[in-house]
């Protein structure tokens, strides 16, 4: 996580794979189901150890704190795309130039944040683990 911080924060870029696409003319109730499938099978790496995390809690706990950890992660993943396609749609090419303006702004703030996170798991693993 360090390692990432300061890449970002130093404005490397790292080399990935762009696969070419196109945008669907699909419409209706099809075409949600196609955005769905595809924006799950993106978003499956980054939530699903957060899931996995969330099930074994709700396992090893009881119902009632169980479901309580279910309807908090679900509020936690749903509540901001909710409010960010709601945000986009109503006010649509305004609320992406605000978004573009900020990106550069928002890398840093992530890069800060992840160098700190990883410091304070390096600490956290030193100082349970090796001291």
């Amino acid at each position: 996580m360090t390692s990432m911080g300061i890449i970002i924060l130093t404005g490397i870029r790292l080399p990935y794979v762009s696969l070419p696409t196109r945008i669907s003319k699909r419409k209706g109730l099809i075409g949600f189901y196609i955005f769905g499938i595809a924006y799950g099978s993106a978003g499956v790496g980054c939530s699903a150890p957060i899931f996995l995390s969330v099930l074994f809690y709700a396992m090893a706990k009881g119902l009632i704190d169980g479901m309580l950890a279910f309807v908090t992660y679900a509020a936690g993943m749903g509540v901001p795309l909710v409010v960010t396609a709601v945000l986009v749609v109503g006010a649509k090419e305004l609320v992406v130039r605000k978004i573009a303006k900020a990106t550069l702004w928002l890398e840093k703030v992530s890069g800060i944040l992840l160098v700190i996170v990883g410091l304070y798991l390096f600490y956290f693993y030193y100082s349970t683990y090796v001291a």
